[in-house]
């Protein structure tokens, strides 16, 4: 049985779903950031940047490029590892 070929964006984005990986990432952001245990003033400024209320709008894979390590940490003090991988998917695929 022949292995499947890893993704590499370096040599083609066919395949990747780059967009579809960010928004998953970001709406798990976004459910663990409301909870008063992990809701803070950044993850609001963030909610708000996706929305467009501070500016234009940004895409997902944008918000997560930018703020990858504040995202990871999070993931962490949640004790997500289901979120981790699509994190570490959506940076070795994407970013």
């Amino acid at each position: 049985m022949t292995q499947p070929q890893p993704r590499d964006r370096y040599v083609t984005f066919e395949g990747l779903d780059c967009d579809e990986n960010a928004r998953l990432v970001v709406d798990r952001v976004l459910a663990l950031s409301s909870d008063p245990a992990h809701a803070n003033a950044f993850w609001e400024r963030f909610r708000a940047t996706r929305e467009g209320r501070n500016g234009p709008p940004r895409d997902d894979l944008f918000l997560v490029h930018s703020n990858v390590y504040y995202i990871r940490e999070l993931f962490e003090q949640c004790a997500d590892q289901e979120a981790l991988a699509m994190l570490q998917q959506v940076e070795e695929e994407c970013c």
